[in-house]
């Protein structure tokens, strides 16, 4: 497994050793994708990218709901992603009653990897029940939502990792934490390709702890620095 872990305390350098490891794989002439954690964070990891070298040709900075929406795709999946403001509707109408907050809980389960049997099994059968009408009502329009999306993509790579490309490295940089989807994609993606993360944590800080059940897995896996 091609796991690197590069975990510190904040402004230890983690970042921009990632950023030499990636910069570095792309002059290689290898393929590589930089996960960040949002959009305000991918424009201002261009913008480095940019300064640390000129010219840079091939960078690809995206987040973790693009990257499992590119594997999906690249795995046949050609359902419309529906989010934001349109999912909504598309809840409204499904579950007229649902409450506010049952958008985000079907999220936290996606990222979990729990699907509506998960959470039957689980004793819920209040929500597993409006999360199988939620999953049904999407079916019925070929549509698929991001949290949806995590769990057949992890489940796809668990079946054939070869849906990933060969040899296309995977960089993730500066999480406060991961959620399993991601964890999983890491480390499906290793055993592939090359993975690289950039976590900031440093071990028994309290404000470390939510990171240390992640650290502990990826350091079994891969060695730190």
């Amino acid at each position: 497994m091609a796991l690197e872990l590069i975990i510190g305390p904040a402004h230890a350098g983690k970042i921009a050793a990632l950023y030499e490891r990636y910069l570095a794989e792309l002059a290689a002439g290898r393929t590589a994708a930089l996960v960040v954690p949002d959009q305000t964070a991918k424009v201002v990891t261009e913008r480095e990218l940019l300064a640390r070298a000129t010219g840079v040709v091939g960078a690809d900075v995206v987040t973790f709901d693009t990257l499992f929406e590119r594997i999906a795709r690249a795995i046949g999946d050609r359902r419309t992603v529906v989010h934001g403001a349109a999912r909504q509707v598309v809840l409204r109408r499904a579950l007229p009653d649902a409450p506010a907050t049952l958008t985000a809980r079907f999220d936290r389960l996606g990222s979990a990897l729990l699907g509506p049997e998960d959470v039957r099994a689980a004793g819920d059968a209040s929500l597993a029940e409006r999360y199988a009408l939620w999953w049904s009502a999407l079916d019925e329009q070929q549509l698929v939502d991001r949290a949806r999306l995590r769990i057949e993509v992890i489940a796809a790579l668990q079946r054939d990792v070869a849906a990933w490309p060969a040899g296309e490295a995977l960089f993730a940089q500066g999480f406060d934490d991961l959620s399993l989807a991601q964890e999983t994609l890491l480390t499906l993606i290793a055993q592939r390709a090359r993975a690289v993360v950039s976590l900031p944590y440093e071990a028994g800080r309290s404000p470390f702890a939510a990171l240390t059940p992640v650290v502990g897995r990826l350091a079994d896996l891969a060695g730190t620095d």
